[in-house]
Protein backbone atom coordinates (compact mmCIF):
# COMPACT_ATOMS: atom_id res chain seq x y z
CA UNK A 1 0.00 0.00 0.00
CA UNK A 2 2.64 2.30 0.50
CA UNK A 3 4.14 2.07 -2.90
CA UNK A 4 0.83 2.31 -4.29
CA UNK A 5 0.60 5.65 -2.28
CA UNK A 6 3.94 7.13 -3.77
CA UNK A 7 3.00 5.62 -6.99
CA UNK A 8 -0.74 7.54 -7.18
CA UNK A 9 -1.72 3.71 -7.89
CA UNK A 10 -5.69 2.56 -7.06
CA UNK A 11 -6.77 2.82 -4.51
CA UNK A 12 -4.10 4.80 -2.94
CA UNK A 13 -4.95 7.96 -5.57
CA UNK A 14 -7.08 10.70 -4.20
CA UNK A 15 -4.05 12.72 -3.02
CA UNK A 16 -2.62 12.97 -6.35
CA UNK A 17 -5.37 15.66 -8.64
CA UNK A 18 -5.32 17.80 -5.19
CA UNK A 19 -1.65 17.38 -4.72
CA UNK A 20 -1.14 18.30 -8.56
CA UNK A 21 -3.25 21.14 -8.71
CA UNK A 22 -2.45 22.83 -5.67
CA UNK A 23 1.47 22.92 -6.36
CA UNK A 24 3.47 25.34 -8.53
CA UNK A 25 4.13 23.32 -12.09
CA UNK A 26 7.94 22.76 -11.69
CA UNK A 27 6.58 20.62 -8.52
CA UNK A 28 4.51 18.97 -10.19
CA UNK A 29 6.62 18.23 -12.95
CA UNK A 30 8.83 16.64 -9.76
CA UNK A 31 6.27 14.52 -8.32
CA UNK A 32 5.12 12.85 -11.49
CA UNK A 33 8.76 12.02 -12.99
CA UNK A 34 12.27 11.36 -10.43
CA UNK A 35 9.75 10.66 -7.36
CA UNK A 36 7.85 7.73 -9.54
CA UNK A 37 10.95 6.48 -11.39
CA UNK A 38 12.81 6.01 -8.18
CA UNK A 39 9.93 4.37 -6.33
CA UNK A 40 8.36 2.33 -9.28
CA UNK A 41 11.77 1.59 -9.95
CA UNK A 42 12.43 0.39 -5.75
CA UNK A 43 9.02 -1.47 -6.54
CA UNK A 44 9.46 -3.75 -9.34
CA UNK A 45 13.34 -4.56 -7.67
CA UNK A 46 11.73 -5.83 -3.99
CA UNK A 47 8.83 -8.00 -6.44
CA UNK A 48 11.56 -9.34 -8.59
CA UNK A 49 13.56 -10.06 -5.84
CA UNK A 50 12.78 -10.11 -2.79
CA UNK A 51 8.94 -11.23 -2.83
CA UNK A 52 9.17 -12.96 -6.50
CA UNK A 53 8.97 -16.30 -4.32
CA UNK A 54 5.63 -14.99 -3.06
CA UNK A 55 4.21 -14.35 -5.99
CA UNK A 56 1.15 -16.08 -5.70
CA UNK A 57 0.06 -13.77 -2.91
CA UNK A 58 0.94 -10.13 -4.57
CA UNK A 59 -0.04 -10.92 -8.06
CA UNK A 60 -3.71 -10.87 -7.73
CA UNK A 61 -3.87 -7.89 -5.54
CA UNK A 62 -1.02 -5.72 -8.08
CA UNK A 63 -3.92 -7.29 -10.69
CA UNK A 64 -6.57 -5.30 -8.56
CA UNK A 65 -3.94 -1.85 -7.98
CA UNK A 66 -3.44 -2.23 -11.96
CA UNK A 67 -6.78 -2.51 -13.17
CA UNK A 68 -8.46 0.23 -10.82
CA UNK A 69 -5.62 2.62 -11.61
CA UNK A 70 -6.92 2.11 -15.47
CA UNK A 71 -10.51 2.68 -14.86
CA UNK A 72 -10.20 5.54 -12.16
CA UNK A 73 -7.34 6.98 -14.53
CA UNK A 74 -9.59 6.96 -18.13
CA UNK A 75 -12.78 7.81 -16.16
CA UNK A 76 -11.72 10.85 -13.81
CA UNK A 77 -9.35 12.06 -16.68
CA UNK A 78 -12.52 12.10 -18.82
CA UNK A 79 -14.82 14.56 -16.58
CA UNK A 80 -11.69 17.28 -15.88
CA UNK A 81 -11.44 20.15 -17.31
CA UNK A 82 -8.37 21.46 -15.10
CA UNK A 83 -5.01 21.05 -16.81
CA UNK A 84 -3.46 19.90 -13.79
CA UNK A 85 -6.02 17.40 -12.54
CA UNK A 86 -6.75 16.38 -16.08
CA UNK A 87 -2.75 15.43 -16.19
CA UNK A 88 -3.14 13.34 -12.38
CA UNK A 89 -6.05 11.38 -13.64
CA UNK A 90 -3.58 10.55 -17.30
CA UNK A 91 -0.95 9.52 -14.37
CA UNK A 92 -2.91 7.07 -12.34
CA UNK A 93 -4.18 5.49 -15.46
CA UNK A 94 -0.37 5.27 -16.80
CA UNK A 95 0.61 3.92 -13.60
CA UNK A 96 -1.99 1.36 -13.86
CA UNK A 97 -0.31 0.07 -17.34
CA UNK A 98 2.75 0.18 -15.14
CA UNK A 99 1.65 -2.25 -12.59
CA UNK A 100 -0.52 -4.24 -15.10
CA UNK A 101 3.17 -5.10 -16.93
CA UNK A 102 4.33 -5.92 -13.08
CA UNK A 103 1.31 -8.96 -12.53
CA UNK A 104 3.19 -11.28 -15.15
CA UNK A 105 5.80 -11.86 -12.67
CA UNK A 106 8.18 -12.37 -15.34
CA UNK A 107 11.72 -10.73 -16.88
CA UNK A 108 9.47 -9.67 -19.90
CA UNK A 109 6.82 -8.15 -17.90
CA UNK A 110 9.45 -6.40 -15.61
CA UNK A 111 11.04 -4.81 -19.21
CA UNK A 112 7.81 -3.66 -20.63
CA UNK A 113 7.17 -1.70 -17.88
CA UNK A 114 10.29 -0.34 -17.84
CA UNK A 115 10.08 0.54 -21.71
CA UNK A 116 7.06 2.09 -21.02
CA UNK A 117 8.36 4.17 -18.10
CA UNK A 118 10.95 5.42 -20.37
CA UNK A 119 8.30 6.75 -22.80
CA UNK A 120 6.10 8.11 -19.97
CA UNK A 121 8.54 10.19 -18.66
CA UNK A 122 10.14 11.46 -22.10
CA UNK A 123 6.57 11.86 -22.79
CA UNK A 124 5.96 13.83 -19.68
CA UNK A 125 9.13 16.11 -19.67
CA UNK A 126 7.93 17.13 -23.36
CA UNK A 127 4.22 17.94 -21.62
CA UNK A 128 6.07 20.01 -19.15
CA UNK A 129 8.13 21.56 -21.33
CA UNK A 130 5.41 23.00 -23.61
CA UNK A 131 3.22 23.57 -20.38
CA UNK A 132 5.58 25.36 -18.44
CA UNK A 133 6.75 27.60 -22.09
CA UNK A 134 3.11 28.22 -21.96
CA UNK A 135 2.21 29.47 -18.69
CA UNK A 136 4.96 32.02 -18.83
CA UNK A 137 4.55 33.37 -22.02
CA UNK A 138 0.78 33.40 -22.82
CA UNK A 139 -1.11 36.21 -22.42
CA UNK A 140 0.04 37.06 -18.93
CA UNK A 141 -1.99 34.41 -17.52
CA UNK A 142 -1.28 30.37 -16.54
CA UNK A 143 -3.07 27.59 -18.44
CA UNK A 144 -5.32 26.07 -15.50
CA UNK A 145 -8.53 24.94 -18.10
CA UNK A 146 -7.80 22.70 -20.57
CA UNK A 147 -9.49 25.00 -23.48
CA UNK A 148 -6.89 27.77 -22.33
CA UNK A 149 -4.87 25.67 -25.35
CA UNK A 150 -7.07 27.59 -27.78
CA UNK A 151 -5.53 30.91 -26.48
CA UNK A 152 -2.66 30.18 -28.27
CA UNK A 153 -1.71 32.21 -30.91
CA UNK A 154 -2.57 30.22 -34.10
CA UNK A 155 1.29 31.66 -35.66
CA UNK A 156 2.76 28.70 -33.03
CA UNK A 157 1.52 25.94 -34.89
CA UNK A 158 4.54 23.58 -33.59
CA UNK A 159 3.37 24.44 -30.17
CA UNK A 160 0.22 23.37 -30.83
CA UNK A 161 1.09 20.40 -32.91
CA UNK A 162 3.82 19.48 -30.03
CA UNK A 163 1.08 19.40 -27.45
CA UNK A 164 -0.84 17.72 -29.67
CA UNK A 165 1.78 14.51 -30.58
CA UNK A 166 2.41 14.97 -26.68
CA UNK A 167 -1.78 14.05 -25.54
CA UNK A 168 -1.89 11.41 -28.77
CA UNK A 169 1.15 9.79 -27.23
CA UNK A 170 -0.47 9.94 -23.44
CA UNK A 171 -3.28 8.56 -24.91
CA UNK A 172 -1.36 5.83 -26.47
CA UNK A 173 -2.90 6.10 -30.01
CA UNK A 174 -0.53 4.76 -32.63
CA UNK A 175 1.92 5.65 -34.29
CA UNK A 176 2.96 7.40 -31.45
CA UNK A 177 5.59 6.06 -28.72
CA UNK A 178 2.96 5.68 -25.86
CA UNK A 179 1.00 3.31 -28.27
CA UNK A 180 3.80 0.80 -28.16
CA UNK A 181 4.56 1.01 -24.93
CA UNK A 182 1.14 0.09 -24.09
CA UNK A 183 0.85 -2.33 -26.93
CA UNK A 184 4.26 -4.06 -25.38
CA UNK A 185 2.25 -4.38 -21.79
CA UNK A 186 -0.78 -5.71 -23.06
CA UNK A 187 0.69 -8.26 -25.39
CA UNK A 188 2.83 -9.79 -22.19
CA UNK A 189 -0.11 -9.87 -20.00
CA UNK A 190 -1.93 -11.65 -22.64
CA UNK A 191 0.22 -14.03 -23.25
CA UNK A 192 0.72 -15.00 -19.11
CA UNK A 193 -3.08 -14.64 -19.30
CA UNK A 194 -3.25 -12.28 -16.58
Amino acid sequence: MGFAFKLSAFPSHFWAPEVYEGSASPVTAFIIMPVKIATFGIFARTLASSLESFSTFWVPMLTVFAAGSLVVGALGAFAETRFKRFIAYSSINQIGFLLLGLTTANVSGYQSSILFLVIYIITNIALFSIFLNLSSNLTGKPLVFLTDVTRIDARRWIVKLGLSCVFFSLAGLPPFAGFFGKFYILMNSFQQGN
